[in-house]
């Protein structure tokens, strides 16, 4: 469950990549992408879409490493708790040596 979790914030994470940079336009317009706006005088509705689309990314960003990180160190955690309940799994016994 931990790496499903993990695989789905990089998912995220990748969306919201993709998003940012992706280019916005309004009829008769570039507005350009929220990683890369145009740099030409832009009508105020390039303002107000680059700006939606800036809080989108932050958040699918945000919570795509959030997620990730999180499903790592918790299969990470859970890993070295089987490892530690089943030594025979694990490092080499007294029996072994």
């Amino acid at each position: 469950m931990s790496r499903l979790v993990a695989a789905a914030g990089a998912l995220l994470f990748a969306t919201g990549l993709v998003l940012g940079f992706r280019a916005i336009s309004v009829p008769e317009h570039g507005c350009g992408s929220v990683f890369k706006p145009s740099m030409e005088l832009i009508p105020m509705a390039c303002d107000s879409r680059l700006d939606d689309r800036r809080g989108l990314v932050t958040g699918l960003g945000a919570a795509g490493l959030l997620a990730t990180v999180g499903g790592l160190g918790s299969a990470m955690v859970q890993d070295r708790r089987s490892e530690r309940n089943n030594p025979q799994y694990g490092s080499r016994t007294a029996s072994q040596q």
